[in-house]
């Protein structure tokens, strides 16, 4: 009897355990980036580093991790070393531009980059296109 528990727990174990890779494996394969808990995502501060592209624009964003950033598009910039910081308890990014400093409400991820500017009524999507090696999240 005590054998047939024990063999029943170990499976019981075993099939839990695989199960809760299979479901990890699953959210990979839809995301095609591995699932991660809250507990072991990096911080917005630390994801949002790297350069980004707009998805229907040739207008990129450089994020750095001395809290500057760059603008530009194409080849040319068209604005360089305005500060940026992410304010946690408005979930909102703080940009300084040349024109104006805004706080503007963002959803960032490993590969894609929302801002949402409600002011002129406009949402921007970007994706990553580099992280320099010495900005690596």
């Amino acid at each position: 009897m005590k054998k047939l528990l024990v063999i029943t727990l170990i499976s019981s174990f075993f099939f839990v355990s695989c199960n809760k890779k299979s479901e990890e494996i699953k959210s990979e394969s839809k995301t095609g980036v591995p699932a991660v808990s809250e507990a072991q995502r990096p911080p917005d501060s630390v994801l949002i580093l790297g350069i980004w592209q707009r998805t229907n624009k040739k207008m990129w964003m450089e994020f750095r991790s001395d809290g500057t950033f760059d603008i530009g598009k194409d080849k040319i910039v068209k604005d360089s070393n305005r500060h940026w910081h992410i304010d946690t308890a408005k979930k909102a990014l703080f940009l300084d531009f040349s024109n104006g400093a805004k706080f503007i409400p963002y959803n960032v991820n490993n590969s894609r980059l929302h801002l949402d500017f409600k002011d002129r009524g406009k949402q921007i999507d970007m994706v990553r296109i580099g992280v320099r090696p010495d900005v690596q999240p």
